[in-house]
């Protein structure tokens, strides 16, 4: 939604920058339908140069969208990716 925070972006006056990589960020999500009810869950899996500990961080997320009358899986993947990409540093 456009109200809500989004990712930052690094624009100079020559325009985006590219930052270097210092290491990948693994983001994996899944939704379901089941018992008339819709659910998604996924994970991150962090590098430690990118989350500033001493080992790869792994997060975990999962929640209960709401009825499969109001709600579809494909929607549920798009808030679960919204969710993930808002839990990065």
């Amino acid at each position: 939604m456009p109200w809500e925070i989004r990712v930052p972006t690094v624009v100079g006056k020559e325009g985006p920058k590219h930052l270097a990589v210092t290491g990948v960020v693994y983001v994996a999500v899944s939704s379901s339908a089941r018992n008339g009810v819709v659910r998604y869950g996924g994970a991150i899996k962090m590098p430690r140069s990118a989350c500033g500990r001493g080992e790869d961080t792994v997060i975990s997320l999962c929640l209960t969208l709401s009825t499969r009358n109001e709600q579809n899986p494909y929607s549920a993947e798009l808030a679960a990716v919204a969710d993930a990409l808002n839990m990065l540093p």
